[in-house]
Protein backbone atom coordinates (compact mmCIF):
# COMPACT_ATOMS: atom_id res chain seq x y z
CA UNK A 1 0.00 0.00 0.00
CA UNK A 2 1.34 3.40 -0.88
CA UNK A 3 1.36 6.44 1.06
CA UNK A 4 -0.79 8.17 -1.04
CA UNK A 5 -3.74 5.45 0.04
CA UNK A 6 -2.85 5.54 3.31
CA UNK A 7 -4.86 6.99 6.52
CA UNK A 8 -3.96 7.38 9.18
CA UNK A 9 -6.24 6.64 12.50
CA UNK A 10 -7.24 9.52 15.00
CA UNK A 11 -9.55 7.98 17.16
CA UNK A 12 -9.80 6.60 21.04
CA UNK A 13 -10.86 3.49 20.64
CA UNK A 14 -12.35 4.19 24.08
CA UNK A 15 -16.17 4.13 24.93
CA UNK A 16 -17.76 8.02 24.97
CA UNK A 17 -19.89 9.01 27.13
CA UNK A 18 -23.03 7.67 28.46
CA UNK A 19 -24.24 4.11 29.67
CA UNK A 20 -25.34 1.56 26.98
CA UNK A 21 -29.11 1.58 27.19
CA UNK A 22 -32.27 0.45 25.21
CA UNK A 23 -34.14 2.63 23.38
CA UNK A 24 -38.23 2.91 24.25
CA UNK A 25 -40.22 1.36 20.87
CA UNK A 26 -41.87 4.70 20.58
CA UNK A 27 -38.04 6.34 20.45
CA UNK A 28 -37.14 4.55 17.46
CA UNK A 29 -40.08 4.95 15.90
CA UNK A 30 -40.06 8.38 16.35
CA UNK A 31 -36.60 8.59 15.34
CA UNK A 32 -37.49 6.66 11.94
CA UNK A 33 -40.53 9.02 11.00
CA UNK A 34 -40.45 12.38 12.21
CA UNK A 35 -39.92 14.98 9.67
CA UNK A 36 -38.01 16.93 12.77
CA UNK A 37 -35.42 14.38 11.89
CA UNK A 38 -35.36 15.63 8.21
CA UNK A 39 -35.29 19.30 8.95
CA UNK A 40 -32.12 18.45 11.35
CA UNK A 41 -30.59 16.26 8.49
CA UNK A 42 -31.12 19.17 5.94
CA UNK A 43 -29.79 21.56 8.76
CA UNK A 44 -26.64 19.62 8.95
CA UNK A 45 -26.28 19.14 5.49
CA UNK A 46 -26.29 23.05 4.73
CA UNK A 47 -23.81 23.31 7.42
CA UNK A 48 -21.61 21.09 6.01
CA UNK A 49 -21.37 23.02 2.77
CA UNK A 50 -20.95 26.09 3.74
CA UNK A 51 -18.17 24.79 6.16
CA UNK A 52 -16.67 22.84 3.59
CA UNK A 53 -16.08 20.16 6.45
CA UNK A 54 -17.68 16.43 6.26
CA UNK A 55 -19.42 16.60 2.74
CA UNK A 56 -16.75 15.20 0.47
CA UNK A 57 -15.59 11.88 1.21
CA UNK A 58 -12.19 11.42 2.42
CA UNK A 59 -9.54 9.99 -0.74
CA UNK A 60 -9.47 7.36 -1.04
CA UNK A 61 -12.44 6.27 0.47
CA UNK A 62 -14.10 2.23 0.46
CA UNK A 63 -17.00 0.75 0.26
CA UNK A 64 -18.72 -1.56 2.81
CA UNK A 65 -21.32 -4.51 1.22
CA UNK A 66 -23.17 -6.68 2.87
CA UNK A 67 -26.78 -8.23 2.97
CA UNK A 68 -29.02 -6.48 5.45
CA UNK A 69 -29.14 -7.76 8.81
CA UNK A 70 -25.53 -9.01 8.27
CA UNK A 71 -23.84 -6.70 10.99
CA UNK A 72 -23.20 -3.71 8.90
CA UNK A 73 -23.66 -1.22 11.59
CA UNK A 74 -20.83 -3.03 13.80
CA UNK A 75 -18.65 -2.76 11.49
CA UNK A 76 -19.32 0.82 10.92
CA UNK A 77 -19.28 1.07 14.62
CA UNK A 78 -15.67 -0.25 15.05
CA UNK A 79 -14.17 1.96 12.31
CA UNK A 80 -15.67 5.03 13.72
CA UNK A 81 -14.62 4.59 17.09
CA UNK A 82 -10.63 3.21 16.24
CA UNK A 83 -10.39 5.83 12.99
CA UNK A 84 -11.80 8.98 14.44
CA UNK A 85 -14.00 9.09 10.68
CA UNK A 86 -17.29 9.05 9.99
CA UNK A 87 -19.40 6.23 8.17
CA UNK A 88 -21.89 6.74 5.73
CA UNK A 89 -25.13 4.79 5.42
CA UNK A 90 -26.68 2.74 2.14
CA UNK A 91 -28.42 5.84 0.78
CA UNK A 92 -25.54 8.21 1.92
CA UNK A 93 -25.66 8.97 -2.61
CA UNK A 94 -23.59 7.75 -5.25
CA UNK A 95 -20.43 9.08 -7.25
CA UNK A 96 -17.43 11.24 -4.92
CA UNK A 97 -20.03 13.87 -3.54
CA UNK A 98 -22.29 12.18 -0.49
CA UNK A 99 -25.20 14.04 1.50
CA UNK A 100 -26.40 13.70 4.86
CA UNK A 101 -29.89 12.53 3.88
CA UNK A 102 -29.12 9.43 4.30
CA UNK A 103 -31.55 7.05 6.66
CA UNK A 104 -28.71 5.26 8.28
CA UNK A 105 -27.78 7.89 10.35
CA UNK A 106 -23.61 8.04 10.93
CA UNK A 107 -22.94 6.22 14.21
CA UNK A 108 -21.28 9.07 15.98
CA UNK A 109 -24.48 11.18 16.16
CA UNK A 110 -26.36 8.42 18.00
CA UNK A 111 -23.05 7.24 20.24
CA UNK A 112 -21.38 9.97 21.47
CA UNK A 113 -17.75 8.81 20.42
CA UNK A 114 -14.60 10.80 19.64
CA UNK A 115 -14.33 12.06 15.83
CA UNK A 116 -11.95 14.23 14.79
CA UNK A 117 -13.22 14.70 11.11
CA UNK A 118 -17.00 13.93 9.45
CA UNK A 119 -15.30 13.00 5.69
CA UNK A 120 -16.48 9.60 5.42
CA UNK A 121 -13.99 6.68 5.36
CA UNK A 122 -16.11 3.90 4.55
CA UNK A 123 -19.48 4.10 2.31
CA UNK A 124 -21.71 1.17 3.43
CA UNK A 125 -23.75 -0.38 0.57
CA UNK A 126 -26.46 -3.09 0.18
CA UNK A 127 -26.19 -3.27 -3.78
CA UNK A 128 -23.60 -1.39 -5.54
CA UNK A 129 -25.13 1.07 -8.93
CA UNK A 130 -23.35 1.59 -11.89
CA UNK A 131 -21.99 4.96 -10.84
CA UNK A 132 -20.27 3.95 -7.85
CA UNK A 133 -16.48 4.44 -8.65
CA UNK A 134 -15.12 0.80 -9.26
CA UNK A 135 -11.51 2.44 -8.27
CA UNK A 136 -12.02 2.26 -5.05
CA UNK A 137 -11.38 -1.21 -2.78
CA UNK A 138 -14.60 -2.97 -1.81
CA UNK A 139 -15.23 -5.25 1.70
CA UNK A 140 -17.67 -7.73 1.41
CA UNK A 141 -19.10 -8.28 5.32
CA UNK A 142 -20.94 -12.15 5.28
CA UNK A 143 -23.48 -13.28 8.10
CA UNK A 144 -24.24 -16.78 7.77
CA UNK A 145 -26.40 -16.67 4.72
CA UNK A 146 -29.76 -18.68 6.31
CA UNK A 147 -29.65 -16.73 9.00
CA UNK A 148 -28.75 -13.21 6.79
CA UNK A 149 -31.92 -13.91 4.96
CA UNK A 150 -34.41 -15.65 7.29
CA UNK A 151 -33.62 -12.24 9.75
CA UNK A 152 -33.77 -10.04 6.73
CA UNK A 153 -36.92 -12.07 5.72
CA UNK A 154 -39.00 -12.38 9.07
CA UNK A 155 -40.93 -15.33 9.56
CA UNK A 156 -44.33 -13.51 7.80
CA UNK A 157 -42.60 -13.61 4.25
CA UNK A 158 -40.91 -16.50 4.28
CA UNK A 159 -43.02 -17.92 1.22
CA UNK A 160 -43.45 -14.60 -0.89
CA UNK A 161 -40.07 -13.31 -0.68
CA UNK A 162 -37.60 -16.31 -0.51
CA UNK A 163 -36.51 -16.05 -3.83
CA UNK A 164 -36.59 -13.08 -4.12
CA UNK A 165 -34.12 -12.25 -1.91
CA UNK A 166 -31.68 -15.44 -2.63
CA UNK A 167 -31.21 -13.97 -5.94
CA UNK A 168 -30.22 -10.67 -4.13
CA UNK A 169 -27.74 -12.70 -2.08
CA UNK A 170 -26.54 -14.30 -5.62
CA UNK A 171 -26.21 -10.70 -6.95
CA UNK A 172 -24.69 -9.23 -4.31
CA UNK A 173 -21.90 -12.20 -4.43
CA UNK A 174 -21.90 -11.60 -8.69
CA UNK A 175 -21.20 -8.04 -8.27
CA UNK A 176 -17.83 -8.83 -5.99
CA UNK A 177 -16.46 -10.80 -8.82
CA UNK A 178 -17.41 -8.04 -11.33
CA UNK A 179 -15.80 -5.43 -9.00
CA UNK A 180 -12.21 -4.51 -10.99
CA UNK A 181 -10.73 -2.95 -7.39
CA UNK A 182 -9.03 -5.05 -4.61
CA UNK A 183 -11.47 -6.96 -3.04
CA UNK A 184 -11.96 -8.86 0.34
CA UNK A 185 -14.34 -10.43 2.81
CA UNK A 186 -15.18 -10.54 6.14
CA UNK A 187 -16.84 -12.91 8.19
CA UNK A 188 -19.18 -11.61 11.15
CA UNK A 189 -18.66 -14.08 13.19
CA UNK A 190 -14.68 -13.29 13.64
CA UNK A 191 -15.31 -10.16 15.34
CA UNK A 192 -18.95 -11.13 17.76
CA UNK A 193 -17.74 -15.03 18.75
CA UNK A 194 -13.72 -15.44 18.74
CA UNK A 195 -11.61 -14.49 21.24
CA UNK A 196 -9.59 -11.30 21.59
CA UNK A 197 -7.00 -12.20 20.13
CA UNK A 198 -9.01 -13.76 16.66
CA UNK A 199 -10.95 -10.18 17.01
CA UNK A 200 -7.64 -8.31 16.74
CA UNK A 201 -6.72 -10.34 14.06
CA UNK A 202 -9.90 -10.35 11.84
CA UNK A 203 -10.62 -6.18 12.71
CA UNK A 204 -6.49 -5.73 11.84
CA UNK A 205 -7.03 -6.73 8.30
CA UNK A 206 -10.67 -4.81 7.91
CA UNK A 207 -9.00 -1.55 8.54
CA UNK A 208 -6.02 -2.45 6.74
CA UNK A 209 -8.19 -3.14 3.66
CA UNK A 210 -9.93 0.25 3.96
CA UNK A 211 -6.57 1.69 3.86
CA UNK A 212 -5.89 2.85 7.80
CA UNK A 213 -2.72 2.97 9.07
CA UNK A 214 -1.09 3.54 12.58
CA UNK A 215 -4.48 1.88 14.83
CA UNK A 216 -2.49 -0.81 16.64
CA UNK A 217 -2.85 1.68 19.80
CA UNK A 218 -6.62 2.21 19.27
CA UNK A 219 -7.44 -1.29 18.50
CA UNK A 220 -6.10 -2.69 21.64
CA UNK A 221 -8.02 0.16 23.12
CA UNK A 222 -10.95 -1.45 21.89
CA UNK A 223 -10.31 -4.51 22.33
CA UNK A 224 -9.72 -4.06 26.05
CA UNK A 225 -13.78 -2.44 26.25
CA UNK A 226 -15.19 -4.73 24.14
CA UNK A 227 -18.65 -6.15 25.81
CA UNK A 228 -18.79 -1.91 26.73
CA UNK A 229 -18.38 -1.17 22.87
CA UNK A 230 -20.56 -3.59 21.89
CA UNK A 231 -23.76 -3.11 23.96
CA UNK A 232 -23.34 0.61 22.92
CA UNK A 233 -23.16 -0.41 19.48
CA UNK A 234 -26.46 -2.15 19.84
CA UNK A 235 -28.14 0.11 21.77
CA UNK A 236 -27.67 2.44 18.75
CA UNK A 237 -29.56 0.47 16.41
CA UNK A 238 -32.49 2.46 15.51
CA UNK A 239 -34.35 -0.86 14.42
CA UNK A 240 -34.26 -4.25 16.89
CA UNK A 241 -32.62 -6.58 16.03
CA UNK A 242 -34.95 -10.23 15.18
CA UNK A 243 -32.56 -12.81 15.42
CA UNK A 244 -33.25 -12.68 19.05
CA UNK A 245 -37.21 -13.56 18.17
CA UNK A 246 -36.45 -16.15 16.02
CA UNK A 247 -36.51 -20.18 17.29
CA UNK A 248 -33.49 -21.13 15.02
CA UNK A 249 -34.16 -24.68 16.29
CA UNK A 250 -38.00 -24.73 15.62
CA UNK A 251 -38.61 -27.29 12.05
CA UNK A 252 -39.68 -24.35 10.29
CA UNK A 253 -37.22 -22.25 10.23
CA UNK A 254 -34.55 -25.06 9.76
CA UNK A 255 -37.05 -26.20 6.53
CA UNK A 256 -36.65 -22.79 5.42
CA UNK A 257 -32.71 -22.49 5.82
CA UNK A 258 -32.34 -25.90 4.67
CA UNK A 259 -34.22 -25.00 0.88
CA UNK A 260 -32.07 -21.93 1.42
CA UNK A 261 -28.60 -23.32 1.29
CA UNK A 262 -29.92 -25.53 -1.55
CA UNK A 263 -30.64 -23.10 -3.95
CA UNK A 264 -27.08 -21.38 -2.74
CA UNK A 265 -25.15 -24.31 -3.46
CA UNK A 266 -27.18 -24.28 -6.70
CA UNK A 267 -25.61 -21.10 -8.31
CA UNK A 268 -22.21 -21.18 -6.96
CA UNK A 269 -20.70 -22.72 -9.62
CA UNK A 270 -20.89 -19.16 -11.28
CA UNK A 271 -19.93 -17.13 -8.38
CA UNK A 272 -16.47 -17.65 -7.18
CA UNK A 273 -17.17 -15.33 -4.28
CA UNK A 274 -20.05 -17.43 -3.24
CA UNK A 275 -18.39 -20.77 -3.50
CA UNK A 276 -15.95 -18.99 -1.04
CA UNK A 277 -18.67 -18.23 1.17
CA UNK A 278 -20.48 -21.56 1.02
CA UNK A 279 -17.38 -23.87 1.42
CA UNK A 280 -16.60 -21.46 4.43
CA UNK A 281 -19.60 -21.93 6.29
CA UNK A 282 -21.24 -25.34 4.73
CA UNK A 283 -17.77 -27.02 3.76
CA UNK A 284 -15.87 -29.20 5.01
CA UNK A 285 -14.82 -26.74 8.96
CA UNK A 286 -13.37 -27.40 11.48
CA UNK A 287 -14.62 -28.65 15.00
CA UNK A 288 -13.60 -25.02 16.61
CA UNK A 289 -15.83 -22.99 13.41
CA UNK A 290 -18.54 -25.60 13.24
CA UNK A 291 -19.29 -24.52 17.18
CA UNK A 292 -19.17 -21.16 16.60
CA UNK A 293 -21.51 -20.93 13.52
CA UNK A 294 -24.03 -22.73 15.94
Amino acid sequence: MSNAHAIQARGSGLPGRGEAREWPTRWRTWIRRSAWRKKQFGRLERTLRLRGIGYKTTTPYSFLLSFPRSGNHLLRYIIESISGYATWGAAAGVGTRFTSRSPDTQIFLKVPMKIVSRRAIVIKRHTMTRVDDRSMSLALLVRLPHQAIISHLSLARLDSHLDEFVTEFVSMCESVDAWTAPTSIHFLEDFTRGTDDEFIDATSRLLRDIHLTDFTVQLERFARHRTEHFARAIWSLERRPKSATIEWDSELVRGVGDVIVSRLRANQVSSPTLAQIMNHYYGETSPKRRNRQT
